[in-house]
């Protein structure tokens, strides 16, 4: 009762043949990668398409849902968007509810959050013990990602415990001049706020590959702002943000490249980060 498309190829021709499975099969629901679920919705609307009636809810997961991303999914489509947060190991590990928070799996899962003495926190790195995995049991399974517990009940009515916040990948923090980390989230919101300062921005990624030195590639559309006025923006942004100033590379591209996994890293280290 699933269709699967490939994230890995998304020319207009490719997403053409996409709405067209669509409307022949009818489905319930969207699932898919957050960049890819934008992508198609862009394509939606550059085309002037309508989603079937079937289709009743939007479920992102893997990447980043920006706030702006959710507004732009949500406002052409006129369907809620829900995140989910999991993981191919153990499947879903948080949901997104109707009321807007997101709950754990903790009928299927035990899921941990220790600070970085290993000790039970609200706000650490998340461990999962799977329940149900018979074939290849997972015991406090290390996921490198770190998240911040909420407290109290959620109004739905459904009683599993709920997380506030989930944070990125370690291997995505940002090494600052003084050797101490900043979250990549703390970028996310200069460049969301560009995106909405200025037009013309599709799509960015900041790469650090060295202490000192950004590399950020930008898709650009059509009715673009010259480079020089998105260049001048983010340096004095992100030297703000980060209290020292940095040495940049900035390329227009036509897409950003996607990892091995079809994912696409917005904010990206190549450093190490022990």
């Amino acid at each position: 009762n699933r269709k699967r498309l490939s994230a890995f190829e998304t020319t207009d021709e490719v997403l053409n043949s996409y709405y067209d499975t669509l409307i022949k099969f009818k489905p319930r629901y969207l699932y898919g990668y957050v960049s890819v679920i934008e992508l198609f919705v862009q394509y939606l609307k550059k085309h002037n398409l309508k989603l079937p009636e079937s289709v009743t809810s939007i479920i992102t997961t893997s990447e980043v849902l920006t706030d702006s991303i959710r507004e732009f999914v949500e406002s052409y489509t006129k369907l809620k968007v829900f995140n989910e947060y999991g993981c191919g190991e153990v499947g879903s590990i948080a949901h997104e509810c109707s009321h807007g928070n997101m709950h754990l799996m903790s009928d299927n899962l035990i899921v941990e959050i220790l600070d970085d003495k290993g000790q039970a926190s609200n706000i650490g790195e998340i461990v999962v013990t799977d329940l149900f995995n018979y074939a290849m049991p997972l015991i406090r399974y290390k996921l490198s990602d770190y998240a911040e517990l909420q407290s109290g009940r959620c109004s739905c009515g459904v009683s599993l415990p709920m997380v506030k916040k989930i944070f990125g990948r370690a291997y995505d923090m940002i090494i600052k001049s003084d050797g101490s980390k900043a979250h990549p989230e703390l970028l996310m919101y200069v460049f969301e706020d560009l995106k909405e300062k200025v037009k013309g921005v599709e799509q960015f990624q900041l790469v650090q590959d060295a202490k000192d030195h950004f590399t950020i590639n930008l898709v650009l559309s059509s009715d673009a702002e010259d480079m020089s006025v998105y260049q001048d923006m983010l340096v004095k942004r992100i030297d703000q943000e980060l209290k020292h100033a940095y040495q940049y590379t900035f390329n227009k591209v036509d897409e950003i490249q996607r990892e091995k996994s079809g994912k696409i890293r917005l904010i990206k280290s190549c450093l190490d980060q022990t």
